[in-house]
């Protein structure tokens, strides 16, 4: 291996050069090598080059010496040998990109497919002038602020987050995607630790990749950022920010930390600021916060939670309860911890941040007090059904076309991580067929389940402009910094219109922008192909969840009864008077007994954080190749349908197939190992049957003639039976079992609801048509109910249950979360709507509506490869149209 050295600065350890190389243009490009002794050559992004430098290597600081001579020693066979002699592709620059000319060559090859076409306007930037204002804030902070700001001012409505922050308030902050959010909490945050040394504060971030983020954001703040630290050792998570006279010490603390010696120098290191995630706050400080984290609780002035929106359902629930107990140790110690939110879009900001809280008077700074200025925006919905072509090859032809021809740096959002792989790989194959001779890095891909390393290297490349595409699951939605990117493509919609405008806002930040939302065939896509006004203009839902639901309070009690005795006199602080009930519950478990008095203690700590999942998410099952080396880290649930023994998969450019599976869910423990394979002629796309039983009825309606609705608790059953062999190319799927190799059953207890229809209500329909008809009606309810809570149907799981002993069928609607996520409890309380709005998906078919012979289709009903003699689109309209006539009291 070649180490490319300067020979005037060849005792540095670290060797910054630079690589010039002329264009395919004939101009010049330059991307910086950062080299050490072992001979590692790390290429970042081709830039244009303005100096006029001949082709050749440079040392970096000898440029800024003002040398302008190539490194003597290195010619282009070396360049070859150390793989860095490839064609520069330079991404255009942000204010360099003109959405006009781009949208004007795609259009073409897109045309027949658009539906609407839609423009943001520009805003020119609102700024305040109080930082310039002597004694407003600390100077070191305004200062820092000021840096961070290019010199500038602050936009209007930091300047107010701040502001109402340093008179004491809780602060909730709504406006959209960079715009600058972050300075809205660190500024009050460093103006008070600079105040008060001892003062700390806590930072909440869903995302570990979200965490490291704001750990580098905040370092630049400081008067000397680090440059440079190496992965895994203490360095990587900790930042000394200096300000003035002050050092405030900040750390990252999750579980990517492997080494215990790192976690405990970041306990003794007492920082003033920790960031963390929801899951270590449970399970490693709060247990914990009197031996290990005392100065952090002890002088806790302010907690920041960011991405408020993806705190819903079940999750949000724990969070909430979560945020219940770190309220209650600051308490505790005598503090009351200021609060601020925050959420780029979201339909109910005040309502949400109570829920979560518990406090409710925050100061709402709202998208419209933004003064972030707006660049200019096309936005445009495609509807790939009204093309021959398939959505990964409708996807890649765009993509293609902004990367390859365009240079236009490009996100592309899928739905599910196998259609992540699929269109990964359609587009690498065409860009390396197009670009030849061009680096692999140009595009990649991103999903949850790759080793954080390796998302550490997709995002820095993004950064730098390394690489100029990424195909990505939601997992790059939220605030992670990758860069100026100017073209989105939206595939599929994402579940609701706020996760649409956090995908869209991933774009433009600094020029104008393209944004694609490609529809398919299904129901949900169809709504807003049909409604493009509601999805382009529409206001941002709701979110929704329940922190009173009973069994995560009596969860976080238990857990919050072994950090500190219960005491139902002071505790109803945070959970209300009904805790009285819930602590006279949980004497009775196991561990737990009163002191005599009302208050409740433990006799062993350390059991109910363990206990207690809150994501719903299951355990890791992490895949290892045959030379152990970690190739991906998915939850058990997601094992089990991707990762079934012989199921092919791709991680970036390396192929696999799973040779074994192993998941022991009583010590929630799974491992898979993978063989790698040379190429993917076919992927696998598992086969997965459910059962449900409902386990108690907590409501029931009766809707008469044989029907009747019901609510309570059910279990429902999961198995992969076995998997189908998808062509890569043309060709009909192969169904193949699984047998012994399948993986074990995974059972889940939650909540759900339950039509049950007897055959009497069914005399209308021909035997053969009963089931399908019901299965019909069952898949338009569960899209139905996705659209009344704003959720993603796949948060919905459905079950047509075989007769019962009274010889009726039920139909299911359940959480497809742990204990449930109040989904149901929420349709259950508008059943005529949701039974009228599964009505109109079948009846307004754009396909089947004019075709009466059509049984349905996947714009209506789901199908699997093509097959329909499982659903009966008129059957399911009459059974649905009874329904909702019971419902709303009007004739069938």
């Amino acid at each position: 291996m070649i180490a490319f050295r300067c020979r005037d600065h060849r005792a540095e350890h670290i060797q910054l050069l630079l690589q010039v190389a002329p264009t395919d243009e004939g101009s010049l490009a330059a991307r910086p090598l950062v080299g050490s002794h072992t001979g590692e050559q790390k290429p970042g992004g081709w830039l244009e080059e303005k100096r006029p430098l001949a082709p050749g290597l440079y040392c970096q600081r000898c440029l800024a010496g003002g040398g302008t001579v190539p490194l003597p020693d290195y010619d282009e066979a070396d360049l070859r040998d150390a793989g860095l002699l490839e064609r520069p592709h330079v991404g255009l620059k942000a204010k360099d990109f003109d959405v006009d000319i781009v949208w004007t060559g795609i259009k073409p090859r897109v045309a027949p497919a658009v539906v609407a076409e839609s423009e943001r306007a520009e805003r020119d930037a609102r700024y305040d002038a109080r930082l310039r204002q002597k004694g407003w804030i600390e100077e070191p902070v305004a200062s820092a602020l000021s840096r961070a700001v290019g010199g500038g001012e602050l936009y209007s409505h930091q300047a107010a987050a701040i502001d109402a922050a340093n008179r004491g308030a809780d602060v909730v902050i709504e406006t959209a995607t960079a715009s600058g959010k972050s300075l809205c909490y660190w500024g009050p945050v460093l103006n008070r630790v600079v105040r008060e040394p001892a003062a700390t504060a806590l930072y909440l971030a869903p995302l570990n990749a979200l965490a490291e983020d704001q750990l580098n954001g905040l370092d630049r703040l400081g008067e000397t950022p680090t440059e440079h630290y190496r992965s895994g050792t203490l360095a990587e998570y900790t930042r000394p920010l200096r300000l003035g006279t002050r050092t405030i010490r900040a750390a990252r603390y999750e579980g990517s930390i492997k080494d215990p010696d790192v976690r405990k120098s970041i306990r003794l290191g007492s920082p003033n600021i920790v960031i963390t995630n929801p899951d270590m706050l449970h399970h490693g400080l709060l247990p914990h916060h009197e031996k290990l984290w005392r100065p952090l609780f002890s002088n806790l002035a302010f907690i920041v939670l960011d991405e408020l929106h993806t705190y819903k359902g079940m999750f949000g629930a724990n969070v909430a309860n979560i945020v219940r107990r770190v309220l209650r140790i600051a308490g505790h110690y005598g503090k009351h911890p200021q609060i601020i939110g925050c959420s780029a879009s979201i339909g109910n900001p005040v309502e949400l941040f109570t829920a979560i809280t518990g406090r409710s008077e925050p100061v709402l700074i709202a998208a419209s007090d933004s003064g972030a200025p707006v660049r200019r925006q096309k936005r445009v919905i495609l509807d790939v059904t009204a093309v021959e072509e398939a959505m990964p090859t409708l996807a890649k032809n765009i993509v293609v076309a902004a990367v390859g021809e365009y240079k236009a740096r490009t996100i592309t959002f899928m739905h599910s991580i196998p259609e992540v792989d699929q269109v990964y790989r359609y587009v690498s194959g065409e860009l390396g067929r197009a670009l030849k001779g061009v680096g692999k890095r140009v595009v990649r891909e991103y999903k949850r389940e790759i080793p954080p390393a390796e998302k550490a290297r997709v995002t820095s490349d993004l950064r730098t402009g390394a690489t100029l595409g990424v195909i990505s699951t939601t997992a790059l939605q939220l605030g992670i910094d990758i860069g100026d990117l100017s073209v989105c493509v939206v595939c599929k919609f994402p579940g609701s219109k706020a996760a649409f405008q956090q995908q869209a806002g991933r774009v433009g930040r600094n020029g104008e922008s393209l944004v694609l939302f490609v529809a398919d065939e299904s129901p949900l896509d169809q709504h807003y192909v049909a409604r493009p006004d509601e999805l382009l203009h529409g206001s941002p839902e709701v979110v929704y969840l329940n922190p009173d639901h009973r069994e995560t309070v009596l969860n976080h009690l238990r857990c919050a009864a072994e950090e500190l005795p219960l005491d139902p006199s002071t505790d109803c602080e945070f959970w209300g008077p009904a805790i009285s009930d819930l602590v006279s519950e949980l004497k009775s478990m196991p561990g737990m007994a009163p002191d005599g008095r009302e208050v409740l203690v433990v006799r062993r700590r350390g059991e109910a954080a363990s206990e207690v999942n809150i994501r719903s998410l299951g355990f890791e099952c992490v895949v290892r190749d045959q030379q152990d080396e970690e190739v991906a880290r998915p939850d058990v649930l997601r094992a089990m349908r991707r990762f079934h023994k012989y199921a092919r998969f791709q991680i970036q450019e390396q192929s696999y197939e799973v040779a074994r599976l192993s998941i022991n869910w009583g010590n929630r423990k799974a491992e898979a190992i993978a063989r790698q394979i040379d190429k993917l002629d076919y992927t696998t796309a598992s086969v997965i049957t459910t059962d449900c039983a409902a386990l108690d009825t907590l409501a029931t309606r009766d809707l008469g003639g044989g029907r009747r609705v019901e609510r309570g608790n059910v279990r429902f059953t999961v198995h992969v039976d076995g998997y189908y062999k998808v062509p890569a190319g043309s060709g009909k799927p192969e169904y193949q079992p699984l047998g012994v190799a399948a993986p074990p059953q995974h059972e889940l207890d939650t909540e759900g609801l339950w039509f049950s229809i007897t055959d009497a209500a069914l005399t209308e329909l021909p035997a053969d048509d009963v089931a399908p008809s019901l299965t019909s009606a069952l898949e338009a309810l569960r899209v139905s109910a996705a659209l009344l809570c704003s959720t993603d149907p796949d948060d919905i799981g459905v079950h047509l249950g075989e007769r019962d002993a009274a010889g009726a069928w039920r139909l299911y609607l359940a959480d497809n979360a742990a204990g449930g996520n109040g989904l149901t409890e929420q349709v259950y309380g508008k059943l005529a709507e949701l039974t009228d709005g599964a009505l109109r998906i079948l009846r307004d078919c754009p396909q089947c509506s004019g075709n009466p012979e059509s049984r349905g289709c996947a714009r209506c009903v789901t199908t699997q490869w093509g097959d329909d003699s499982d659903v009966c689109r008129a059957g399911g309209m009459q059974i649905l149209g009874t329904l909702s006539a019971s419902l709303s009291g009007r004739p069938a």
